[in-house]
């Protein structure tokens, strides 16, 4: 594939964007969401911020979505103007990301740093799924037969994560010289804080299942073909995920993609599946477009049984 310059892409992005916004079908403004934040992430990987734009997707996403949630009309109708507000944007969240990401006191290399997200995630999920935090040795026991990896090498990335989030603390933050021990004290562990943990999960799947399955056909329904697998594919990885009651939902759910989380020794990865429906995205946004439009399905889902059973959310 041929790389465009850097015009040529931003005359694309302006008319994404410019699509977008013209768009009433919400599908369809889906589609342009995810095309344009995927243009966005070519232009500063090929052009703007090279080295440290590998894992802004979610960042990327974020100021997309703010640009289209605003209705700029200087922003809407004006070249110049847009590009101006997304450069400034970009810049903010670039510095950020390295603040947060690239600063500490202690390097981290990329491959741990995935890892470590993975299991915040695990954690967060199963924490929520029982309703109370794992002790250190629960914590080392179930990370060890979930990524089917021996104890010791499961400790050393629990460390790494202590060290992070410690490395991170300024020295007036109130806590002791020698540190925290965050697997054992009253503070909240820092895999918690991740967006990927969405209270709405609890909220939602509380309610009898039945329900859950006529919500979720319903809201399946009204979208496109393409956009519907994608979001059933999704669901379904967030439902083995989270160990949701798989029997109760089996009839909403991807089968095809369920068999691959129970064959598989790992199931498969989100940007996988995004990629298998939107082949044209890129890897480092695939992942970020692919939280949002989970994160899109549970908010439907959830303002449609709020509509249909208002009984059991008053």
């Amino acid at each position: 594939m041929i790389r465009k310059t850097e015009e040529e892409l931003k005359n694309d992005i302006f008319n994404t964007y410019s699509h977008c916004m013209n768009e009433s079908s919400s599908d369809r403004r889906q589609t342009y969401f995810g095309q344009l934040c995927d243009k966005i992430f070519r232009l500063c990987r090929d052009y703007l911020y090279t080295n440290e734009i590998h894992n802004m997707g979610e960042e990327i996403c974020n100021i997309v979505n703010r640009l289209i949630k605003s209705n700029n009309t200087a922003i809407k109708n004006d070249r110049t103007s847009f590009f101006m507000n997304l450069n400034i944007a970009l810049k903010n969240a670039k510095n950020e990301y390295h603040r947060k990401y690239e600063q500490g006191l202690i390097n981290i290399p990329k491959n741990k740093k995935e890892k470590i997200k993975q299991i915040k995630n695990v954690l967060a999920m199963e924490e929520s799924n029982i309703g109370r935090k794992l002790t250190a040795i629960e914590t080392t026991k179930y990370l060890s037969k979930w990524f089917y990896m021996p104890e010791d090498k499961i400790n050393n990335y629990l460390e790494l994560m202590t060290a992070e989030t410690v490395g991170s603390l300024t020295p007036n933050s109130g806590n002791s010289e020698d540190g925290i021990d965050l697997l054992n004290s009253t503070l909240s562990p820092p895999y918690l804080k991740n967006e990927s943990y969405d209270p709405l999960d609890d909220y939602l799947f509380a309610l009898d299942t039945e329900i859950i399955c006529e919500g979720v056909k319903s809201v399946l329904e009204k979208k496109q073909q393409r956009t519907r697998d994608c979001y059933r594919a999704l669901f379904t990885l967030d439902c083995f995920i989270s160990n949701k009651n798989i029997k109760s939902l089996y009839s909403v759910l991807d089968h095809e993609i369920l068999n691959a989380c129970q064959i598989n020794k790992e199931p498969p990865k989100q940007y996988e599946i995004y990629l298998r429906y939107h082949p044209d995205a890129s890897k480092g946004s695939a992942n970020a477009l692919a939280s949002k439009a989970l994160k899109d399905l549970k908010n439907s889902l959830e303002a449609l049984l709020k509509q249909k059973n208002p009984e059991i959310f008053s």
